[in-house]
């Protein structure tokens, strides 16, 4: 968890291998710690952040997505606009918001729309949802 902190490239290296390991929350803090605290972005960063996008483990999948959407990498571009559906959770949210891509509009406004005919919906899930789409370059519809 710590070694995020670091930006020396034996720190890096550190995360790189595990975040491959066996153990899901090791995987889990070490790819936290390549996405969301380290500022390096290299090749084999944004490799080991695709890879773990696609771990079975969906706290892996996350970071993953956070690291990639910081990084402005077209992928996680690619993933969310397959993804921002009912089904959506906070960290494709904040990674919209990342991204801040007006091609993600479409697909968080209808969710706004989805959301207004919804009581239930929770209210940190609704504020990453209004912070996408205005980072996206747009107020929700009907705010």
């Amino acid at each position: 968890m710590v070694l995020g902190h670091y930006p020396e490239p034996h720190a890096i290296t550190a995360l790189l291998r595990l975040a491959r390991d066996a153990d899901d929350d090791t995987r889990d803090w070490a790819t936290f710690g390549l996405g969301s605290m380290q500022e390096a972005d290299t090749p084999d960063i944004r490799a080991l952040l695709w890879q773990n996008l696609r771990d079975p483990n969906p706290a892996v999948q996350n970071e993953a997505l956070i690291g990639l959407a910081e990084r402005g990498d077209a992928r996680a571009l690619e993933h969310l606009l397959a993804h921002l559906d009912d089904d959506c959770r906070v960290y494709e949210l904040e990674a919209a918001e990342k991204l801040a891509d007006p091609r993600l509009l479409a697909a968080l406004q209808a969710l706004w729309v989805g959301a207004g005919r919804d009581s239930g919906v929770n209210g940190s899930w609704l504020g990453a949802l209004c912070a996408a789409i205005e980072a996206c370059g747009a107020a929700p519809v009907g705010a």
